[in-house]
């Protein structure tokens, strides 16, 4: 009973959250500088290219990038 275990258990896997503000942040330094509202009028294919960098960014939800880009979630699912 009194040995260390190396057991991992589900409470130790906390998950980082990002808030609304920090990804924005981290969104307009991808697209180094630019407005986020640009990403509506851009092409499909580096629309496309730039929702899937933005996805990785870690502790971000697909409906979280939505509400800060204003692109659908059904369109950042696709990509």
């Amino acid at each position: 009973m009194q040995q260390e275990s190396a057991d991992l258990c589900i409470e130790d896997d906390c998950r980082k959250r990002m808030t609304d503000d920090e990804l924005r942040l981290e969104i307009e330094a991808m697209l180094n500088g630019r407005a986020i509202s640009t990403l509506i009028s851009m092409e499909k294919s580096e629309l496309r290219e730039i929702l899937r960098n933005i996805k990785t960014i870690e502790g971000s939800t697909q409906r979280q990038i939505s509400r800060v880009t204003a692109i659908s979630p059904n369109r950042i699912f696709k990509a």
